[in-house]
């Protein structure tokens, strides 16, 4: 079954530390949910792949750290990159993403009007 996304996302760009096998890789992000991440990059790791994800939040620099796992490569009609699915986020952390997204996406939507 293909993956889905489950929560609603934000496009926005932060650079975000990736943790695998003992050594960290730098990305940047295409967009953000509270239950996973696309990140850029032109070599995505194998799908499967168990990843931490290491980001702060602007404005104020909230620090976070989550766990995931690849479960997908970007598709054509997209930038190159991968995506992560974050698996058990505490419901601190899982609130503090939604509450950043809600604050992108009325800004988004502000700016439009």
């Amino acid at each position: 079954m293909a993956w889905q996304p489950r929560e609603e996302r934000a496009r926005v760009r932060l650079d975000v530390a990736c943790e695998e096998s003992g050594r960290q890789v730098f990305f940047s992000t295409l967009n953000l949910s509270a239950s996973g991440i696309l990140l850029a990059t032109a070599e995505p790791p194998e799908l499967g792949r168990e990843i931490h994800v290491v980001l702060s939040l602007p404005p104020d620099g909230l620090f976070l750290r989550m766990h995931g796992q690849v479960v997908r490569h970007a598709s054509r009609r997209e930038p190159s990159g991968f995506a992560v699915a974050f698996e058990s986020l505490d419901q601190r952390t899982r609130a503090d993403l939604k509450e950043f997204i809600r604050t992108l996406r009325a800004s988004s939507e502000q700016a439009l009007a």
